[in-house]
């Protein structure tokens, strides 16, 4: 595992910005966001690889209401526990300003590189801290049937 942390990089494309933080020394699993059975963490309300992550880049087309509720999902999961940065096509982070608010937004690629880097290495560094500590580290996404699970409908509203 790279000390720099692991990143999460959902959606199509953007291989610039996974190139990017590769460079700059993070591990980058990359995941499509919609298999065939659609967002583990919408349809499931967990995701294993959410709880190995220590940050998540979105790259999202939220005029689809199914690209919404995933992001929904990933801000209710991380919380504060780890960062979270978007990027949306132009427009976009206007027209869902509200849905937005409050993150680190990039329109048509990941502004701030090293700023998320920053961050994320950070959350890397406090994971490890726990975890030497014996404190379990973040991992409130839960497998279903697993003390805490959350049920989740298709559209991602909790059941």
């Amino acid at each position: 595992m790279s000390q720099a942390g692991i990143i999460l990089h959902v959606g199509p494309g953007a291989d610039a910005d996974r190139h990017t933080l590769q460079q700059l020394g993070h591990d980058v699993v990359t995941c499509s966001g919609r298999g065939p059975a659609g967002c583990l963490l919408v349809e499931e309300g967990w995701c294993p690889v959410v709880d190995v992550a220590d940050g998540v880049l979105l790259h999202l087309d939220l005029d689809d209401p199914y690209q919404r509720s995933v992001l929904r999902c990933y801000r209710e999961e991380l919380g504060d526990a780890s960062p979270l940065w978007v990027v949306v096509p132009e427009g976009q982070d206007l027209r869902h300003a509200g849905l937005l608010d409050g993150l680190d937004v990039g329109v048509g690629r990941l502004e701030g590189a090293v700023r998320f880097s920053s961050q994320v290495a950070m959350a890397a560094a406090v994971r490890r801290e726990l975890a030497a500590a014996g404190d379990p580290t973040r991992c409130s996404s839960r497998a279903p049937g697993r003390p805490g699970a959350r049920l989740r409908g298709a559209a991602g509203t909790a059941v």
